[in-house]
């Protein structure tokens, strides 16, 4: 049941949302790590979805988590996340 919820939700996507998402995917699956892989992918991921922000977060032991990238709209990178 879950998944025919997620294959609704791509079927309303737009061809743009659809294609950045699609370059997030071969962003994150890339067999080169570049330094600001993390970066590109948030930054398509909030002009898709136009969001004021976003964070790429990874998760650290049991209930800790280390803020790999925060950015806003204009694509700046965030320092104070408080």
């Amino acid at each position: 049941m879950a998944d025919e919820i997620h294959v609704k939700n791509f079927e309303n996507l737009r061809s743009g949302q659809f294609d950045a998402l699609l370059q997030i995917s071969r962003l994150l699956n890339s067999a080169y790590y570049e330094d600001n892989l993390i970066d590109e992918a948030l930054g398509l991921a909030i002009q898709v979805l136009n969001a004021e922000r976003g964070l790429f977060a990874k998760r650290v032991g049991e209930s800790e988590f280390v803020i790999l990238s925060a950015r806003n709209l204009a694509q700046e990178n965030i320092s104070d996340l408080s």
